[in-house]
């Protein structure tokens, strides 16, 4: 039972299928000898034992070449069919001595046939087992013909029969056999597993390592982009505002109030330079928020009054460079407004079309206007066209006798700019 259960649980390979029917079988052919007072009648009780008889000597051959791997399709559905048949054919001849003896032969030269070729096999292969195994199955034949004559009268139809008995040491064998070949694979299994875990644990602290310096890799290379950008955004804001400061101071051309004037801005821009720089991410409407603050006073010294419209529901976070790319715009703008308006009013402006994924961001005043010379050229215009391309947005300048709007428009759905992705 032991060996079905695992032909079940494998479902390859075919000798512990036949080993446990063998063994079955051999159980049934002895009920004769176990059982005294059988629940059916004597006949049919002697047919199943008889049957079970023919049936083993089949079996038995299919194991032995299941054991040396030569159990070929054809071996296996002749030996099968004979084990059917030839109980059938002894039933419906009620037993007939000679009839079971013509069965019989076939069997008995099915015995010679295999003790020649297992020592065969067993010259080839050399190993103890099947040397054993080989040598053991000679009593076969041997007890077969034992059996032969008493079914041909050399003794009583009813006695004992030897084969069963003589082939228990061969099944003891083959148990065995099965058994060391079993317990060899699990411990083939148990140390193929163990040096698997092994590899595994080797190449999974490879790759931790590997990962770690990939980590420390492009943890220096974005210390380094990010001071890289932050000298360019150095070099494009307020250093570039210092130096031309301290020129225009030795030559003269510049007041103090001027000086002054520029040194705030410097301040205003390094101070953006930190806001947006505070996080990898941000949201635009705090920053906004924030600066509205910080230029708040200088508005009002200036007799400007500040008005700041947010409408940034549902707005994505975008990367830092992005953010400061947009607050300079609206620093410059203000800054103009600030310096050559005359206005009594400057708002600035954030509207964000979540259908549309338009953003609208408007710096606009109630001043005297830019003179026309003056919208296209000079750096600071320059600067801000030069800040909306980088972010892939238009920008508009509208300027008239009631006032001047400098107007970014970005496409947010269409990735311009791109959307800073979550956890970054």
């Amino acid at each position: 039972m032991l060996a079905l259960l695992i032909h079940l649980q494998l479902q390859e390979g075919r000798l512990y299928l036949w080993y446990g029917l063998t063994c079955l079988l051999a159980v049934i052919s002895n009920l004769n000898i176990l059982v005294t007072s059988p629940l059916i009648p004597f006949d049919p009780f002697d047919w199943v034992v008889f049957a079970s008889r023919l049936a083993f000597t089949c079996l038995l051959g299919l194991t032995y070449l299941a054991y040396f791997k030569r159990d070929r399709p054809g071996y296996v559905r002749a030996l099968l069919g004979y084990a059917v048949i030839s109980p059938v054919l002894a039933w419906l001849f009620r037993l007939d001595p000679i009839l079971i003896s013509v069965l019989y032969l076939p069997l008995q030269l099915l015995g010679v046939t295999i003790s020649v070729a297992s020592l065969r096999w067993a010259w080839r292969s050399g190993t103890k087992s099947d040397w054993a195994m080989a040598l053991t199955f000679l009593v076969v034949p041997v007890a077969g013909t034992l059996d032969l004559l008493r079914l041909r009268g050399g003794g009583s139809f009813t006695g004992v029969y030897v084969l069963v008995y003589s082939s228990a040491l061969t099944l003891f064998l083959i148990g065995m056999g099965m058994i060391s070949a079993l317990a060899a694979a699990l411990r083939t299994s148990r140390n193929l597993s163990s040096i698997l875990q092994s590899r595994l644990d080797e190449r999974e602290a490879e790759l931790r390592s590997s990962h770690g310096r990939i980590l420390e890799i492009e943890q220096q290379r974005a210390r380094a982009d990010e001071r890289e950008r932050l000298l360019r955004d150095m070099h494009d804001g307020f250093l570039s505002t210092l130096s031309i400061t301290r020129v225009a101071l030795a030559s003269g051309k510049a007041t103090v109030q001027q000086a002054a004037q520029h040194v705030n801005d410097c301040i205003d821009d390094l101070r953006l330079m930190l806001d947006s720089a505070a996080r990898p991410a941000g949201v635009l409407e705090h920053l906004l928020v924030d600066y509205a603050h910080r230029v708040e006073s200088r508005l009002c010294s200036a007799r400007i009054e500040p008005s700041l419209e947010v409408r940034l529901e549902g707005f994505p976070e975008l990367p830092s460079t992005s953010l400061l790319q947009i607050m300079r715009i609206v620093q410059e703008a203000s800054n103009n407004a600030l310096r050559h308006s005359r206005a009594g009013r400057l708002t600035i402006r954030a509207l964000w079309d979540a259908e549309t994924g338009l953003l609208r961001i408007e710096v606009e005043d109630d001043g005297q206007g830019l003179p026309d010379d003056s919208r296209l050229d000079g750096r600071g215009m320059r600067n801000m066209r030069a800040r909306a391309d980088a972010l892939r947005g238009r920008l508009d300048i509208e300027s008239a006798t009631g006032g001047t709007r400098v107007r970014l428009m970005l496409d947010i759905k269409n990735g311009n700019p791109k959307v800073a992705e979550r956890g970054t």
